[in-house]
């Protein structure tokens, strides 16, 4: 990740979004798949679809349904852990998620780039924010509502609260085999089922 320039004080950074998902053709091929059966599930020209589970393969989902055509833009709102920020080492001066919910921020502001025109990032971002504190679900909502405008598939890592995930369209839970039992996935999807949300699958990385 590089810092390219600041924009009226805020940070834009650009994301290499080939070294973040690094996939072999099998596995690039296994998510394509998933993004086939997402697009032929859904009926409207601009979607939000919450992905509750492993961040690497909601990153990778993201890339997948990019593949096929049309804007995406990867949402990191998990906000119980900074997965990203941490592993890819960013920098705390990074805006995001957090830092919209708690300053006057354009949505516009926590955006960074990537390598691929059609293809961008919001992280976390650092701030005073906390997971513990209520969700503003009106300023989610805005943020949702702005996105479409702009893009076709508005790819959100959520927790597994169904706070957000309950705002989305569209609900996915993602899972590497090592987290995954038929048990625990039928308990997961039936929380999220009754805090709201469309929940389309249950998609395990082999």
């Amino acid at each position: 990740m590089a810092l390219l320039k600041s924009k009226g004080g805020v940070m834009v950074f650009s994301v290499n979004v080939d070294k973040l998902t690094r996939m072999k053709p099998s596995e690039k091929e296994s998510y394509e798949s998933v993004a086939d059966s997402i697009i032929d599930m859904s009926e409207d020209e601009s979607v939000v679809i919450s992905v509750v589970g492993e961040g690497t393969m909601a990153f990778k989902l993201a890339d997948a349904l990019y593949t096929k055509g049309g804007k995406v833009i990867f949402i990191d709102a998990d906000l119980r852990d900074d997965i990203f920020i941490a592993k890819y080492r960013v920098g705390r001066d990074l805006k995001g998620v957090a830092n919209y919910l708690t300053e006057e921020l354009d949505y516009n502001d926590i955006i960074c780039l990537t390598n691929k025109d059609n293809f961008k990032v919001i992280f976390t971002g650092m701030s005073d924010y906390t997971a513990h504190e209520e969700i503003e679900i009106e300023k989610i909502k805005i943020l949702f509502k702005k996105l479409k405008e702009d893009f076709d598939w508005i790819v959100v890592l959520t927790d597994d609260s169904g706070k957000i995930a309950s705002m989305c369209d569209e609900t996915i839970v993602m899972l590497k085999q090592s987290d995954y039992s038929e048990m625990s996935s039928e308990v997961k999807v039936k929380q999220l089922d009754e805090a709201g949300c469309y929940v389309l699958g249950v998609v395990v990385n082999e």
